[in-house]
């Protein structure tokens, strides 16, 4: 899909049309893991806006179906995703256990982390250690590195506090 060039170019309506066009196609067909792309590309856009309900709700939606479709690689994309979403909603607790699981899981499945994702994550870190203060931040990274899939999934699925 070329939802990202067009984010990159600064189309973002056109972007938004295109979503909805292929979740329509695509619901349409049933066709769970292409909604799963649209789910999270959906966030990504959202998410480049700053409507961090809109994204995390599109993450959710994403975790939803790749739970139900059993796809590691959108779980993990999810679980990624919608941290920086929860921090920026106030949700920071829940927002530290999983960016800490989130990055162990996408390491253990898919890999080392590149230096964009490194940098993401120092983001993310950031505006947690803002929130709730070093030893807090770190506490709950520790013990976000301790969830199981199932519990990192509940965590996201839950609603905000």
């Amino acid at each position: 899909m070329r939802i990202p060039v067009l984010c990159d170019l600064g189309r973002r309506d056109e972007a938004r049309r295109i979503i909805a066009v292929c979740e329509s196609y695509f619901r349409a067909l049933n066709s769970t893991a292409d909604l799963m792309c649209v789910a999270n590309l959906a966030g990504v856009l959202a998410a480049e806006q700053s409507q961090w309900i809109d994204a995390a709700a599109a993450y959710r939606r994403c975790l939803k179906l790749a739970w139900e479709g059993r796809s590691r690689y959108w779980i993990g994309m999810a679980l990624w995703n919608l941290p920086r979403s929860l921090v920026r909603l106030g949700n920071a607790t829940s927002a530290a256990r999983l960016m800490s699981f989130g990055v162990q899981f996408w390491e253990r499945n898919f890999g080392a982390l590149d230096e964009a994702d490194r940098s993401f994550v120092a983001s993310v870190r950031e505006r947690l250690v803002e929130r709730l203060g070093p030893a807090a931040t770190d506490e709950l990274w520790t013990s976000g590195s301790r969830l199981s899939l199932p519990e990192a999934a509940d965590i996201a699925l839950a609603s905000l506090d």
